[in-house]
């Protein structure tokens, strides 16, 4: 799939298609899946021998299959909100909205590299690492009347502590700051 091609994917499902790191992140499935198989053979050692174990014993392999259990569930959530576009309402030209894209990055983010296809009316910044993140990649593609905004982890990092989430909300906050200054 060339450049091209994924940008008409993006606009017309508001989700980015899978690439061989979304392929690579699934990976990290086996962590919480042998977490589970794990604990579940041991309590099925457990079990035949309930009237030898100590309660405590029982309440921790309980404990740990339920960890098991949400770590599988918020890994999928996760991997799935990553290639998830957030629509939001910005008309103007594609200079008029870089203009204003790029002031409020500046603003709220601490970017490495921003680069700019001006045919593809799309724009990339890429933000510096931090405490909880490996550095994110912001994509925002410009349409007619809106703009589709992504942020996802630069690396195999799979889970950011919803790092993405709040570039999201950072730099279309920003933007409306910014809109509402230049109507006045």
């Amino acid at each position: 799939m060339n450049e091209e091609d994924r940008i008409n994917y993006i606009v017309q499902n508001q989700k980015s298609p899978r690439t061989f790191n979304d392929y690579m992140n699934y990976f990290a499935f086996f962590a919480p899946i042998s977490f589970i198989v794990i604990f579940i053979f041991l309590g099925n050692t457990v079990i035949n021998n309930l009237s030898n174990t100590p309660t405590s014993v029982i309440v921790l392999l309980f404990f740990m299959i339920t960890m098991g259990v949400s770590m599988f569930v918020l890994l999928i959530f996760r991997l799935k909100e990553n290639r998830q576009y957030l629509s939001f309402k910005l008309n103007g030209t594609f200079d008029e909205k870089k203009k204003l894209i790029l002031e409020a990055a500046n603003d709220v983010l601490k970017i490495n590299n921003i680069s700019v296809n001006e045919n593809l009316k799309v724009i990339e910044i890429n933000t510096k690492w931090s405490a909880f993140s490996w550095g994110e990649i912001v994509s925002i593609v410009c349409s007619k009347d809106d703009i589709l905004i992504n942020s996802r982890p630069s690396s195999s990092q799979f889970l950011t502590l919803y790092k993405d989430k709040r570039n999201v909300k950072r730099v279309t906050k920003r933007i409306s700051e910014l809109q509402q200054l230049t109507q006045v």
